[in-house]
Parts: structure tokens; C-alpha cells; sequence
């Protein structure tokens, strides 16, 4: 049981909330900080040292992070991950389609978007922040977004990130 438990429990899932928040890994964060804090209440601990304020603000910011706005949720980017994660290729050559351009690789769609979550998963397949936008051999316009226009060739999506900050 968890009033079973001895101090240097709350230490060990102390260190991993650190490592699970350098790793962002939001749902295992939130859950781990939430367990830490129950054995401390279990356990009458005093907080002198900042362990629970510090786990506090891990459990935080994970349900801040995981509230976030991402098209990653959406059952058809699930689909193409999954299904790009296992074939060969790269995630660069991908076109999706946005309403501004309609030549951006999956990088620079979540770029645009400012969709973290998106940046990572792309990123973690493999995707490059400095590619330029695809060049397709003729415009399909039956696939686009009307009145979208193709991104300019030096705009990658380290460039369309920075430029959605300004």
C-alpha cells in the first residue's frame, strides 16, 4: 500500500517525473508526479526540500501540455503515422493539404500550425527541419484548397516555424 512505502520511493519517482519531462512525455509525467504525491501525503513527508511544490508544477504543466491543440488526436494523421512509421520512406515527401500553401510536407504543415505535438511525432520519424517545400511535377487542383498557392522554394519549415513566431 502506499503509506507502506518508504521516502526514497517518492526520490526514485522524483527523478523519473525529471526524466519523463526532459522526454515529454506528458501522460506517463502526469501520472507518475500524481503517484509521488499521494505517497507523500501518505507518508506525513515535510516538504523542505521542494519535492512536492517541484511535483506540483510537473503534474501541471503535463495537463497543460496535454490539453494542448494538436491535429495528432485526429483519426486520420493517427492512420498516416502509424502506418508511415512502419513503411520505408521518408516523412518529408508527404504533401498535406493547408489552406495558405499547398505543397507543404508534414514538418512544415505542423510548423505552420504551431502543432508541437505534430513536430515531434514527424520529427521522431525522421523528418528534417530544412528541406524545402516539394516540388510537384504539375498542380493537382482536385487535391488542393482553393486559392492555396505553392510555398515559396526557400521556405522550410525551421523558416515557416520562426516566421509564425514573429
Amino acid at each position: 500500500t502506499a503509506a507502506k512505502k518508504k521516502p526514497g520511493d517518492v526520490g526514485r519517482l522524483l527523478r523519473l517525473s525529471r526524466a519523463q519531462r526532459m522526454l515529454r512525455q506528458w501522460h506517463k509525467l502526469a501520472a507518475t508526479a500524481e503517484e509521488a504525491l499521494r505517497l507523500v501525503d501518505a507518508s506525513h513527508l515535510p516538504d523542505a526540500d521542494g519535492t512536492v511544490r517541484e511535483l506540483l508544477s510537473y503534474r501541471r504543466e503535463a495537463e497543460r501540455q496535454r490539453a494542448a491543440d494538436s491535429s495528432v488526436g485526429r483519426p486520420e494523421l493517427r492512420r498516416w503515422l502509424a502506418e508511415f512509421a512502419v513503411a520505408e520512406g521518408t516523412a518529408d515527401s508527404e504533401v498535406f493539404l493547408q489552406a495558405t500553401f499547398h505543397n507543404l510536407n508534414c514538418m512544415q504543415y505542423a510548423a505552420i500550425h504551431g502543432d508541437m505535438w505534430l513536430l515531434e511525432k514527424v520529427v521522431a520519424l525522421g523528418a528534417c527541419l530544412d528541406l524545402p517545400p516539394i516540388v510537384r511535377p504539375e498542380k493537382s487542383t482536385a487535391d488542393d484548397v482553393d486559392g492555396a498557392e505553392a510555398a515559396p522554394q526557400g521556405c522550410t519549415a525551421l523558416l515557416l516555424a520562426c516566421a509564425s513566431l514573429a
